[in-house]
């Protein structure tokens, strides 16, 4: 019974340096799932990231769209309005035109009928 343990000692530290072996090699497969795991995810966010910064790079474009279609539509208004303005100002001086020529023909038949009157008067 006094056998030799050398023998048994060296085979329980294979068994252990193969036990650490093998759950070193079990950690170096969990550390690489974990690393890729955590490349994937930075990966998604920097996506989440550009289609946020993409969606906001749109709205500005639909923001800055609207003000020019409201300042375009504002400067046609105010086209509008001066044209008006002008169209009033035009029919104002046709209108006050038509009166002079009323009051001309109106003149000018009066002294039409004056003069009748001084030639059958003669």
């Amino acid at each position: 019974m006094g056998g030799c343990t050398c023998g048994r000692e060296r085979e329980r530290e294979r068994e252990r340096e193969n036990t650490l072996e093998e759950q070193l090699a079990a950690l170096q497969v969990r550390l690489e799932h974990e690393v890729e795991e955590g490349d994937r995810a930075r990966e998604r966010a920097q996506q989440c990231e550009d289609e946020s910064s993409e969606r906001e790079k749109e709205r500005a474009c639909e923001r800055e769209s609207e003000r020019n279609k409201m300042r375009d539509l504002e400067q046609h208004a105010a086209a509008l309005k001066l044209r008006a303005k002008s169209d009033e100002e035009r029919d104002e001086e046709r209108a006050e035109g038509q009166r002079q020529n009323e009051r001309h023909a109106a003149n000018t038949r009066e002294r039409g009928t004056l003069l009748e009157e001084q030639v059958a008067v003669l």
